[in-house]
C-alpha cells in the first residue's frame, strides 16, 4: 500500500498495531507508532487503544500508560487494554487500581476487563477485591456461569430467547461453559446450533468452549471435529484439547500430538515438556518419559516449582514445595500430617498416575525419592 503511494489512515493504524501486538513485535509497532504522529492520527481514540494494547502485550508497561493517560476521553475499551497490560506484567496491584478507576469513571466494564481483573486478584491472592468484583458482577447481572451456577447460567440464557434476544459471542461461551459443567450435551448441541458453524471455527474463544463443551460431555470426537476445523488456533485452543483428551478421557495419542505441537509454540514452557513426560510415564512408556527429560535437559528449561498462596486479614502468604521460610512452617507442616491421617482415615486415595512418573524420572531413586514414593504407594 505504501509502495503505491497511499497513506495509513487511522482505520488502518488499528489493524496494524493489532498485528504487530500478536507478533509482539514491538520494534515494528514503535515505527507505527511514528507514522500514527505524522499521519495526525495520534488524538484517535481507537488508534491509542491499539497503541496502549500493543505496548501492554510487549512488556512495555510505562509506554502503554504515557499513552493511555494522554487519551482525552477514555472509554471501556482503553481501560480494558491498560488492565491487561498491567495483569501481563505482574503488575496486578495496579490492574486492580485501574478497574475501580474504570467505575469511578461511571463506565460499565465488559466481560473482558472483568476477566482481566479477576485474575489479578488470583495471582496476587487478593480475596477481598476478589469478592468485592463478584458482588459487583452479581448486581449488574453477569457471570454465572463462570461463578460456579451453571443452572443459573440457562435460566437466564431462556429468558433472554424467551424476550426476543439472539445469542451473542459472550452469551453462547456463557451457555457452553454452563453446559460443559452439567455434562449437557443435548442442550450444548442444540444450543451451538442456534449460531453458525462459521463462527464457531473462525472465532477462537467460541471454538474453545465448544471443544470444551464436546470433550467434558465424552464427545472427543466432536471435539476433534471442531478442533481440526479451527482457522485458528492459539494456546488456549491446543490446551483445551489437551483437557479434554487427557485429563478426562487420557486419550493419550491424540494429546500425544497436541502436547507436541504446544511445545513447538512455547518452546521454553517446562508444564508442556512435563505432561507430555507424565502421559509417557502413565502410560509405561519409560523411554520416550525419560527422553522428554533429557530434551529439557539439553535445552536448560527446568520445571517451575508448585506454589499456593493464602490471604489472612490483607496479608498475602506464599507457599513453594519444600518451603521452610515462613516463620509458622513448623505449626503448619503439623497441621499438614493431622490431616494426611484423616484423609486416610476417611478411605481417601491419591491419584498417583502421573506424581510417580515424574519422581522417578524427575529425581532418581535417591533417599528423598523412596521415601515420597513409599509415601504415595501406602
Amino acid at each position: 500500500m505504501r509502495k503505491k503511494g497511499l497513506s495509513p489512515d487511522s482505520f488502518t493504524f488499528p489493524f496494524l498495531l493489532k498485528a504487530c501486538a500478536r507478533l509482539l513485535d514491538s520494534k515494528l509497532g514503535i515505527k507505527l507508532h511514528g507514522l500514527v504522529v505524522k499521519a495526525g492520527c495520534e488524538s484517535d481514540a481507537f488508534v491509542n487503544t491499539s497503541l496502549v494494547s500493543l505496548y501492554g502485550k510487549c512488556g512495555f508497561i510505562d509506554n502503554a500508560f504515557k499513552v493511555f493517560d494522554d487519551i482525552p476521553e477514555k472509554n471501556v475499551a482503553a481501560w480494558t487494554a491498560i488492565i491487561s497490560g498491567y495483569t501481563g506484567v505482574g503488575k496486578c496491584r495496579e490492574a486492580i487500581d485501574m478497574f475501580r478507576r474504570l467505575l469511578d469513571m461511571g463506565l460499565r466494564p465488559d466481560s473482558f476487563s472483568l476477566v482481566r481483573v479477576l485474575a489479578a486478584c488470583t495471582r496476587i491472592g487478593d480475596l477481598r477485591s476478589g469478592e468485592w468484583i463478584d458482588d459487583y458482577i452479581t448486581k449488574i447481572g453477569m457471570g454465572y456461569a463462570s461463578n460456579g451456577l451453571p443452572k443459573e447460567a440457562l435460566d437466564l440464557f431462556f429468558k433472554m430467547l424467551n424476550e426476543g434476544f439472539r445469542p451473542d459471542c459472550y452469551a453462547m461461551v456463557g451457555v457452553l461453559c454452563a453446559c460443559a459443567r452439567l455434562g449437557a450435551l443435548e442442550l450444548g448441541n442444540w444450543a451451538s446450533n442456534l449460531m453458525d458453524r462459521n463462527e464457531f471455527l473462525g472465532n477462537p474463544v467460541l471454538g474453545t468452549a465448544l471443544i470444551d463443551m464436546y470433550a467434558k460431555c465424552g464427545r472427543m470426537d466432536r471435539a476433534w471435529e471442531v478442533f481440526r476445523g479451527m482457522r485458528k488456533k492459539d494456546i488456549v485452543v491446543w490446551n483445551a484439547a489437551i483437557s479434554g483428551g487427557c485429563r478426562l478421557h487420557r486419550d493419550t495419542q491424540l494429546v500425544e500430538g497436541v502436547l507436541k505441537q504446544l511445545i513447538a509454540l512455547e518452546p521454553s514452557n517446562s508444564g508442556n515438556y512435563v505432561l507430555l513426560s507424565n502421559i509417557y510415564s502413565a502410560s509405561h512408556k519409560w523411554d520416550d518419559a525419560a527422553k522428554i527429560r533429557s530434551i529439557m535437559s539439553e535445552r536448560g528449561i527446568k520445571k517451575v516449582p508448585g506454589y499456593s498462596w493464602i490471604e489472612v486479614d490483607g496479608v498475602v502468604h506464599e507457599f513453594l514445595v519444600g518451603d521452610t521460610s515462613h516463620p509458622l512452617s513448623e505449626k503448619i507442616y503439623a497441621k499438614l500430617g493431622e490431616l494426611v491421617k484423616d484423609l486416610k482415615a476417611e478411605g481417601y486415595v491419591p491419584t498417583t498416575d502421573y506424581i510417580i512418573g515424574e519422581i522417578v524420572l524427575g529425581n532418581g531413586f535417591n533417599g528423598t525419592c523412596l521415601t515420597c514414593y513409599s509415601y504415595l504407594l501406602e
